[in-house]
């Protein structure tokens, strides 16, 4: 998973707090050849550019200045940081001595070529506060091993091939902050002792092939569960059963993606008490049953997705009071009746998609006024009536999509003003009247579908100019040279 830039900031924030931390009551530290001479042995077994990548490393008595390398002092100098971010190391971890640097606090080698497993003897560190092993070719389990590292604050595992379970000792990283196992192949449930880490903020699971019900245990049966925890993602896994009650007590969370799982069941009314949302995604499940009115509660929210379920049902008025949102995706679902007009407050409004419902009525007119939407996707409904002129209005927008409804009329001539469109999907309605010249001064468009319709008259000129063109069959009979071919 690609860091956000929250979570970049945690990450920086934690090394820098590993490197300014005192080291207190440990036992004697190695000394500096005993440090260097492990660092030394390591080097030799990596291949690749990994040797130029580290050629400052051979002076040990400049061990400090070696390329990643970061000391601090306890009478003598001692390793408290190894930085070889993207530095394309090939090897293993295997053969690293890290009962030799026991100081360290914090450990980044993202975004190499390690591959090989986590071995067991990465226990040893138990300074280490940041440990940041994504973006490599790792393989094999997560050692229950880590659950000595109990000063780790950032775990850092994602975009790896590591398989098997994940240990339910983790939930004994009381000071875990953050916890990223996205992309890699783990299996099974998601451990209940996750919810013995009161202190994370961020829990990534998502690319995996996790299963089961999401449920997480409280720390001595304490009624509050992960109560800092702001970032959630469980996406793009075999996740069941219905969304639990311990997902909307999370009164702390930002962002939720349980996207592209197989949870069944109704959204909970509970979810709109998560008032600090700005970020729910939940499309592509099993969901059934209404959107409920309390979704209106979440004020916050910039991105709603519930698309390619099975929810039923009108969309509750209460859509109109989440007046921040950018994205509201709907699509793929089983919604009727018409479209709310509570929507025309949405003036934030990027990319609206209700397309694939069973949605009737007419498109409201005030849809013009949401004059930043780049996307507007009505196709697949019952739609009824003319193509309000008002849309005409949306001088932002570059995809519109209303193929597959009942549309009849005319084509207004202000879709002209759409200047930016790449997209216009009228086909498969009961549109008539000549097409508008205006549509010829859409010089950005490259797919245009106006077919089965009863559309009449000539093409306006100008309509196939330009170069990039993907015009799919436009009428009956086209008249007009040089169109025929695209016809």
């Amino acid at each position: 998973m690609d860091s956000s830039p929250s979570t970049t900031l945690l990450a920086s924030l934690v090394i820098l707090m590993a490197l300014v931390s005192p080291i207190a009551a440990l036992p004697p530290s190695l000394g500096v050849g005993e440090q260097a001479g492990a660092l030394l042995a390591w080097r030799a077994t990596l291949g690749g550019q990994s040797q130029h990548a580290l050629r400052s490393w051979g002076n040990t008595s400049t061990l400090c200045s070696w390329r990643g390398v970061r000391c601090g002092t306890r009478r003598r100098p001692v390793i408290t940081g190894i930085h070889l971010r993207g530095t394309r190391l090939a090897g293993t971890l295997e053969s690293l001595d890290f009962a030799a640097l026991r100081d360290l606090t914090s450990l980044d080698l993202s975004r190499n070529r390690l591959a090989g497993t986590i071995p067991p003897s990465i226990a040893a560190l138990g300074e280490l506060h940041a440990l940041q092993l994504q973006g490599n070719q790792i393989s094999g389990s997560i050692p229950p091993s880590l659950a000595n590292l109990t000063k780790l604050h950032l775990l850092m595992l994602h975009d790896n091939q590591i398989s098997g379970e994940i240990p339910g000792q983790i939930g004994e990283l009381g000071t875990l902050v953050s916890l990223d196992l996205s992309g890699n192949r783990l299996v099974g449930s998601i451990p209940c002792e996750i919810g013995h880490l009161n202190h994370l903020v961020t829990l990534d699971l998502s690319d995996n092939k996790l299963s089961g019900p999401v449920s997480f245990c409280p720390v001595n049966n304490s009624t509050v569960i992960l109560e800092n925890l702001n970032r959630l993602s469980l996406s793009r896994n075999n996740l069941a059963a219905p969304i639990s009650k311990d997902i909307v007590n999370l009164f702390s969370l930002q962002h939720l993606d349980m996207s592209q799982n197989n949870f069944s069941g109704s959204i909970p009314g509970g979810i709109g008490d998560l008032n600090k949302l700005t970020f729910l995604h939940l499309s592509d499940n099993q969901l059934s049953g209404q959107i409920p009115p309390e979704i209106g509660k979440l004020a916050r929210l910039k991105q709603l997705n519930l698309s390619a379920n099975h929810l039923e049902g009108y969309i509750p008025t209460s859509i109109g009071n989440l007046t921040r949102l950018a994205t509201l995706n709907l699509s793929a679902n089983e919604l009727i009746r018409p479209i709310p007009k509570e929507i025309r407050n949405l003036v934030n409004l990027e990319c609206l998609g209700l397309g694939q419902n069973k949605l009737t009525g007419s498109i409201p007119n005030s849809l013009g006024n949401l004059t930043r939407l780049t996307t507007l996707d009505l196709h697949d409904n019952q739609l009824s009536g003319n193509i309000p002129g008002e849309l005409g209005y949306l001088v932002n927008l570059e995809e519109l999509n209303i193929y597959n409804n009942t549309l009849s009329g005319s084509i207004p001539s202000s879709l002209g003003n759409l200047t930016k469109l790449t997209t216009l999907y009228l086909c498969y309605n009961q549109l008539s009247g000549s097409i508008p010249q205006e549509i010829g001064n859409l010089r950005n468009l490259v797919w245009l579908t106006l077919s089965s319709n009863k559309l009449s008259g000539s093409l306006p000129s100008g309509l196939c100019s330009g170069a990039g063109y993907k015009i799919s069959p436009l009428i009956t009979t086209c008249w007009l040279d040089p169109c025929q071919q695209a016809c």
